[in-house]
């Protein structure tokens, strides 16, 4: 699989101005797994020996506290390196829980062989900047939706986020691939799944979007990108 892992990190963005000469060095190292949805590749407090990239399906990163009440959840497409918690630092354990939302496919390989290579190739360490930096903005926008007091905001603020993040463009609508239940709209904007469930109907009474097979469409992109926070 080694050499097919090659060509298929080539085509990627975050590796594209390598050339194949230079991504062979990890060839030796990359290795391919595959789960079915709502297995763990990792648990949080795990050693943090491994990094990954998303070639197919989502992924939620999870944080809990000690009583193992949900603190934080992420979800990460494909084509997405992670986690990034931890990279170059002395930290020992992953942050975090990965757990698979759908079927998934990845590639992985050694921490420190991954942090030896990008610490000699500057543009790749440059678009792991690039990258982190989204990450960090998407934080701070989900913290300032948290203190939102108007919990159909928070709602609303969460749809939007969603769009951005995981929206894939058709002609005629924006779809959010992930499947998105009302609990999981309602866990991620801090409200009560009623008011989750409420919004949702006025949004679809207004058609603003539709729900099929617990895939959101959105038929007017432009109204939440205009109320995001």
């Amino acid at each position: 699989m080694s050499g097919e892992a090659i060509d298929l990190l080539k085509e990627k963005e975050m590796f594209s101005h390598l050339n194949k000469q230079e991504l062979s060095v990890l060839e030796p190292f990359l290795f391919e797994r595959t789960l079915k949805k709502g297995q763990y590749l990792f648990w949080q407090g795990d050693p943090r020996l491994r990094i990954y990239y998303l070639l197919d399906g989502y992924i939620t990163l999870e944080k809990s506290n000690r009583q193992g009440s949900l603190q934080y959840n992420q979800y990460i497409k494909k084509d997405t390196l992670f986690p990034y918690n931890g990279l170059f630092s002395d930290s020992k354990e992953y942050s975090h829980s990965a757990i698979a939302e759908t079927d998934v496919h990845v590639l992985y390989l050694s921490t420190d062989v991954f942090e030896g290579f990008v610490a000699k190739q500057n543009r790749l360490l440059q678009s792991l900047i690039k990258e982190y930096g989204k990450i960090l903005d998407g934080q701070e926008r989900r913290i300032q939706n948290v203190i939102i007091p108007n919990a159909q905001e928070r709602v609303l603020n969460s749809i939007s986020y969603l769009m951005m993040d995981l929206g894939v463009e058709y002609p005629d609508y924006v779809r959010i691939d992930l499947p998105i239940t009302t609990a999981k709209l309602s866990a991620i904007s801090g409200t009560s799944r009623e008011t989750a469930s409420m919004v949702i109907n006025k949004l679809k009474r207004e058609k603003k979007l539709t729900i099929k097979g617990k895939m959101i469409h959105i038929h007017e992109p432009q109204y939440f990108k205009k109320i995001v926070i």
